[in-house]
């Protein structure tokens, strides 16, 4: 196959190193590498323990906690659509779960829907002070239905014990009888600075999404016009040192994963609390990946041109030009998020809403995290994914492919590859798979790698900010 010429270069494209023999074992081993990671992953994501599972009778999903929160700290929002509520229902897998969003719908249906939701959890209940909670939580909310003092059914000892065993709902199960302006109920609604940000963050996320539909519009009548040249000069195909370092970086980060189970399985339930930390640190050893090819005996500046870690027209430009691909390409982003949403709600119509939403690790991860981790958490997602992902996805996966395949077929093997290296779960890859799409094509149009480095720690940074925001909004009081 004849590789596409650069319409910038005239002169022939020049393989990168390796031999057919080096080319064949690469291949071998990205492929092994990957599918092993991406079963992995997916195995991850959809890995719902059984609501009769000992280990999960007393814990609840971190994903479970922020929406029954949400409901109980946005319930003067809510009661405007309380059906809303009911779709959250599908978060509570466990007894637990199943009493904290009793008590969240008791704020917006009343004590009624309190006591029904109550009830349905005792049927799965088996341990003996999960019982005992249910009862009391039922006493509490049936005082409130008969417009009778809920304060004598306890004692001073049995109310601490509830707080202490159920924290924030407790509190507002307690706090049920009184008035909403009383300042016990209003301080478990705290967080309105932290709120009012997330309003103004959303109003900025919408203000850029209307700046992105006008520059998708103008992109693609630059294009029809051929205003826009890709830059990207494609290989002749046959190397493979680029392939070597994708596959290189897929064996690292599934070894990493391996060290971590390996630990956690040896340590049992005493598994440190730096185990977190520590693999979040040693992930950030894989940005050493990128450099194989200069131990193969690249020289340097032919390395930097190949990755696209080159500004012709200044890193300024670059960086400026990343941002508004990024803002141009959000259609396409929401566009998958939409297919995403039809995807659910077929398979609700066809299987029935039988399964537990799907769920986001960054928000498992984000709940659990404090401090120094959560800073390292946050500084993995907005500094070492921008480099190292598109170090190896676009600067090594997509030069490689696109020795092979054309710009678009290239684009999306390695955002589809890209997208299943993540564990979200099949249902949820849409979004990924178009993002991977996106950088790939500011690498083909720029050449150079900065602009898709940008739009990756921006489009990071802006989801992580979101995330952070609304968790210190529905934090506890």
């Amino acid at each position: 196959m004849t590789p596409p010429q650069d319409p910038i270069t005239t002169s022939p494209p020049s393989r990168d190193p390796g031999t057919r023999l080096s080319l064949i074992a690469a291949t071998l081993l990205a492929l092994l590498s990957f599918f092993t990671v991406a079963i992995w992953q997916a195995q991850s994501a959809r890995q719902t323990p059984p609501q009769t599972s000992p280990a999960r009778i007393n814990t609840v999903n971190p994903q479970a906690d922020m929406a029954f929160r949400m409901i109980i700290k946005l319930s003067w929002l809510i009661e405007s659509d309380p059906g809303s509520v009911r779709m959250l229902g599908g978060y509570a897998t466990t007894p637990l779960e199943q009493i904290y969003f009793a008590i969240a719908l008791g704020e917006i249906e009343g004590p009624q829907a309190a006591i029904d939701a109550l009830d349905k959890a005792k049927k799965d209940a088996k341990d003996p002070q999960i019982l005992a909670d249910i009862d009391t939580f039922r006493h509490i909310y049936n005082a409130a239905l008969q417009n009778t003092a809920s304060e004598t059914l306890l004692d001073p000892v049995e109310r601490d014990g509830l707080i202490d065993r159920h924290g924030f709902y407790a509190r507002v199960a307690l706090t049920y009888p009184l008035p909403q302006t009383d300042p016990q109920r209003q301080g478990l609604r705290q967080g309105a600075g932290a709120i009012l940000a997330l309003i103004v963050l959303v109003f900025v996320i919408a203000g850029a999404i209307l700046v992105g539909f006008a520059l998708f519009v103008a992109a693609i009548v630059m294009l029809a016009l051929g205003r826009i040249k890709p830059r990207f000069a494609p290989p002749a195909p046959g190397g493979s040192v680029f392939l070597e370092v994708f596959a290189l970086f897929v064996l690292g980060f599934l070894c990493l994963k391996i060290a971590t189970l390996l630990v956690e399985r040896f340590m049992g339930n005493d598994t440190p609390a730096w185990l977190g930390p520590a693999s979040l640190g040693a992930q950030w050893l894989l940005l050493l990946v990128p450099l194989w090819p200069l131990l193969r005996g690249m020289r340097f500046t032919d390395w930097q041109k190949a990755l696209g870690l080159h500004a012709e027209r200044g890193l300024f430009r670059e960086v400026a030009l990343g941002i508004l691909s990024y803002l141009a390409f959000l259609p396409v982003y929401l566009a998958a998020v939409g297919v995403v949403i039809v995807l659910m709600l077929l398979r609700d119509l066809i299987f029935g809403p039988t399964e537990t939403p799907p769920s986001n690790p960054i928000v498992d991860i984000m709940t659990q995290l404090r401090g120094f981790a959560l800073v390292l958490f946050f500084l993995t997602a907005v500094v070492w994914a921008p480099l190292c992902e598109e170090l190896v996805f676009r600067g090594a996966l997509y030069r490689h492919l696109r020795g092979w395949m054309p710009s678009l077929l290239a684009a999306l093997v390695s955002a589809t590859v890209f997208a299943f290296m993540h564990s979200y779960g099949a249902l949820l890859t849409p979004p990924l798979i178009a993002l991977g799409f996106a950088f790939a094509m500011m690498r083909e149009w720029r050449g150079s790698i900065f602009a898709s480095m940008t739009a990756h720690a921006l489009h990071n940074a802006t989801l992580m900010t979101l995330l952070f925001v609304l968790l210190s909004a529905l934090g506890d009081a």
